[in-house]
């Protein structure tokens, strides 16, 4: 089964623009966002109530590790919890969405500020949030998310990092918490108009900060909509519930067969998937910012199964029956 699970993750999309970001010569990875990111951070700040470990893993909010680590290690850096700045909860802003101890996406960057002197240039500066924006604030203007994402870039800029990759949102309204409800429309156009603007945000940051800065779009709402509309090319069986019942605390039999862990999180084969996409896109891109981003359906191809370079064997064993 899990041979399998590997091998469906060439169905991942690869960009085919010339000249490739030197992705194997990154010092090191620094990730600021939230839960899909994090990978302790709540977990030590709440004294190890969130997420609980008995249904979570090792402070990840998933059944094993996420998509940065996976990332990590394809790129043969070791992963560092110490330059890992996201928290669960975390909205772009400095607060967070609740009363959980979490750090904003620019509370992140600022205690970034405070304990370095400047940003390592050769470093890969990781930038994901705002699902909790909207899910936990309930934001309906993307103004302000798209606002703070972008000056979160520029002050790492600003430090001296030069190499970004920004995720943007996949549709929120689709995931099992939120797809049988009737916001589920209005949240998923609310993705749309952020994604839009994040991508014009993103184009015109790319012209303002100089060629030495570059800035890599990651299309994940692209793949989380391809990979809805075609779950077995991906390996999973199931796309619309979550393994983990978290009422009754009861984990399916065969979470690789599952994209969600939670009713919100993915699985760590999903962010598997996504940490393999997301190194093919470093080693394929020139870090341009493309006008369409936004959608990316003209720039992306399936290439053929068993092409992509495998998940070596060291991430420890994952939470559930496999």
């Amino acid at each position: 089964m899990r041979q399998r699970i590997l091998a469906s993750a060439a169905v991942l999309f690869s960009f085919l623009i010339p000249d490739p970001v030197m992705a194997a010569n990154f010092t090191e990875i620094y990730v600021f966002g939230d839960s899909l990111s994090d990978t302790g951070q709540l977990f030590q700040r709440s004294q190890a109530q969130i997420p609980p470990s008995s249904l979570y893993f090792q402070g990840r909010f998933s059944n094993g590790p996420v998509w940065v680590e996976y990332l990590a290690e394809q790129l043969n850096i070791p992963f560092n919890p110490d330059t890992n700045f996201a928290s669960g909860g975390a909205i772009t802003g400095e607060m967070n969405r609740n009363e959980t101890p979490s750090r904003g996406l620019l509370d992140q960057v600022n205690r970034f500020q405070q304990t370095q002197d400047s940003a390592d240039p050769k470093a890969l500066y990781i930038v994901w949030a705002g699902p909790n924006d909207y899910l936990g604030n309930q934001e309906r203007n993307p103004t302000q998310p798209v606002s703070n994402v972008s000056e979160a870039i520029a002050t790492l800029a600003a430090m001296g990092a030069q190499n970004f990759l920004v995720p943007n949102l996949p549709d929120l309204g689709n995931l099992p918490a939120t797809r049988n409800r009737q916001s589920s429309v209005q949240l998923n156009e609310l993705i749309r108009l952020h994604n839009q603007g994040l991508a014009q945000s993103l184009q015109q940051l790319s012209l303002r900060l100089g060629s030495e800065v570059e800035i890599i779009p990651l299309n994940v709402n692209e793949i989380y909509n391809r990979v809805l509309e075609n779950p077995a090319d991906f390996g999973f069986e199931n796309v619309t519930e979550p393994c983990l019942n978290q009422q009754r605390g009861m984990i399916c039999k065969n979470p690789q067969d599952y994209l969600f862990w939670d009713d919100i999180h993915p699985t760590t084969f999903a962010h598997e998937k996504l940490g393999v996409y997301a190194f093919q896109l470093l080693e394929n891109s020139e870090a341009a910012i493309d006008s369409d981003v936004s959608s990316g359906k003209e720039r992306l191809t399936v290439p053929p199964r068993g092409t992509q370079k495998r998940i070596k064997s060291r991430m420890p064993v994952q939470m559930g029956s496999n």
